[in-house]
């Protein structure tokens, strides 16, 4: 296979042959290109030549980055790669614009409409689909399927299908991460728990946990393991249970809201019967007040927590988890359950009215690259793109959380990323939000969402620009 810094290299000489031809084809025309003189040395028609050689202009790729740590590519290595591709191009310049990821669809429309959109944007996964029916992500299927460097074949599924639509492509996965279950020994000893054998199902967990809350009284002083605490976790914890329990959140086609069942019941009973044993959702959100989860969970404020695998690698953690003694693990099961884990996303895309679009998919393309896929991950604690990356031992590099979250990608899922998948955020928040809180019966909760889920996946593909 053919690496990118060729195909790059080859496509500038291209576009520098096309210029140069271009350049001499219009002065022949407007008859300023004559013969030299017999009398002229070599080395002075090499200096004439050069200088009617017509200057390679730079293109400006305008690029929507994500202004957070873990894809942003204004600082850390981000900025590092953005800046050693610059300074390989003569062709293309890359102008990172850092934008909050929420403002990324929201912002978008606006911009396609005014014949303003960048030349390629960062979204966040669940996106994909609804930008591509709204007519704001153009399609790089082509592009995809032209490319030395890109083998799809090579990524990860799951994610890589919430950047497809019947088989057209929208958008090119980037940085994904994986969750995993984080224990505390220290609090597991206490309770006479064994951490090198934590909880392994559903049962097991429920046992641990009661052996786990500590009070004063009436107060919590220490709580077993509350599953939303963590990055996107109220989403996650819920979503985790119907996967493990063999259903799903929605059709495979994409059309149609699936969460009105037993299966999800059965889901939602298990979350409670996790919350009922340390006094219900509002107390542990009460216990915790504005602490950071994972600082909680350092500082043995709660004895399990579910979050990104690299957690203790990451700046803002690393001092509290090297104090920990700790280990990693899967998600307890219920019987016969499957393992599963939830993983987060981006996709880089091409904008509808992109001025720039070859030259941006050539940035997208170097990102691909085994190199650049390693540095990346490494630096932002992600997990690279490519599964032969990721299961190298440039990238496991014997650290056992490394090895658990690549093991675990294989069967990762998240939110909804279906046309529409947008508007089911709020809708599936609301719902889990007010079953843990009980403010309404399990049921009750699931008809309603259900019910405002198909509206919205309904709308969707009803206005749908795609043919």
């Amino acid at each position: 296979m053919a690496i990118l810094g060729d195909t790059s290299l080859t496509r500038r000489r291209m576009l520098i042959g096309a210029g140069i031809l271009g350049g001499a084809s219009l002065l022949a025309a407007c008859g300023q290109v004559a013969a030299p003189a017999a009398e002229e040395a070599p080395e002075m028609e090499e200096k004439e030549a050069e200088a009617e050689a017509p200057q390679m202009e730079t293109v400006q790729v305008d690029f929507w980055s994500l202004n957070g740590f873990w894809a942003s590519f204004t600082e850390g290595v981000g900025l590092e790669l953005r800046d050693e591709f610059n300074s390989m191009q003569d062709a293309i310049h890359i102008n990172t614009m850092p934008t909050p990821w929420s403002e990324t669809f929201e912002k978008l429309p606006a911009a396609v409409a005014a014949d303003a959109a960048p030349d390629m944007s960062f979204a966040p996964r669940f996106t994909i689909k609804t930008l591509a029916h709204g007519g704001l992500a153009s399609e790089m299927t082509e592009m995809v399927r032209a490319s030395a460097t890109i083998d799809t074949s090579d990524m990860w599924e799951e994610i890589l299908n919430d950047a497809v639509w019947q088989g057209r492509q929208f958008g090119m996965p980037f940085t994904p991460d994986a969750r995993t279950l984080f224990i505390g020994h220290e609090n597991l000893i206490e309770a006479g728990l064994d951490p090198e054998n934590p909880p392994a199902t559903w049962d097991d967990l429920y046992s641990a946990i009661g052996r786990l809350v500590k009070r004063e009284g009436q107060k919590i002083t220490q709580l077993g393991y509350t599953p939303h605490w963590g990055p996107g976790s109220i989403f996650a914890c819920w979503m985790v249970a119907v996967w493990q329990l063999g259903g799903a959140i929605i059709s495979a086609d994409d059309s149609t809201s699936t969460l009105d069942n037993e299966i999800t019941v059965a889901a939602f009973e298990h979350m409670l019967r996790i919350y009922d044993l340390q006094d219900g959702f509002l107390a542990a959100d009460e216990f915790r007040g504005d602490t950071d989860p994972r600082i909680a969970f350092t500082d043995r404020g709660v004895s399990m927590i579910y979050t990104i695998y690299d957690t203790p690698h990451q700046p803002n953690y690393k001092a509290g988890f090297d104090k920990l003694d700790y280990s990693a693990t899967g998600v307890p099961l219920p019987p016969g359950g499957n393992t599963v884990t939830y993983s987060g996303c981006g996709d880089n895309i091409i904008p509808n009215g992109s001025r720039n679009p070859e030259q941006a998919f050539t940035f997208i393309e170097w990102l691909f690259e085994a190199p650049q896929d390693l540095r990346h991950a490494l630096g932002k604690s992600r997990i690279p793109m490519r599964k032969s990356v990721a299961n190298s031992e440039d990238f496991i590099q014997g650290d056992p959380l490394r090895r658990e979250a690549v093991d675990s990608m294989a069967v990762a899922g998240f939110v909804v990323g279906a046309p529409g998948g947008i508007g089911l955020i709020g809708i599936h928040n609301r719902m889990a939000q007010s079953i843990f809180k009980k403010e309404v019966t399990i049921q009750e909760a699931l008809a309603e969402a259900d019910q405002l889920a198909q509206e919205v996946l309904d709308e969707a593909l009803a206005n749908s620009v795609l043919e």
